[in-house]
């Protein structure tokens, strides 16, 4: 299991690509941290990636600053937790955010209904 400190979220979510809170901005840490993550602490912004762990905390403090986010890019999330059966992610961005169970998500080659994704991922 992996836990990642999201710093200070009594404001604005913080914007992706910047440090995270943890490394210091100046410090020797910060050029090993974008020789590894070249594109910057990416937790608010990988919301299919969140979907994907099960990170239903996170996604309900995105949901809670910033829910367009969510609803903008419905179908990958979903699909992420359908796919990785994350039931308590499926369940709340159904239930909560309200997205269409019936949601038909066109990717090009894969397109299909939720439902054609969770019986293709069994």
């Amino acid at each position: 299991m992996h836990f990642e400190v999201m710093g200070d979220i009594s404001g604005d979510l913080p914007e992706s690509g910047d440090l995270p809170p943890y490394i210091l901005e100046g410090s020797d840490w910060e050029d090993d941290y974008y020789d590894e993550l070249p594109d910057g602490w990416t937790l608010f912004s990988d919301l299919p990636g969140l979907a994907a762990r099960g990170d239903l905390y996170t996604l309900q403090v995105v949901a809670d600053k910033e829910p367009e986010l969510i609803e903008d890019d419905a179908c990958h999330i979903m699909v992420q937790a359908i796919e990785n059966r994350q039931l308590d992610v499926t369940a709340f961005l159904v239930e909560e955010m309200e997205v269409d169970a019936n949601l038909i998500c066109d990717f090009g080659e894969d397109a299909g209904s939720l439902l054609d994704f969770a019986y293709e991922s069994q």
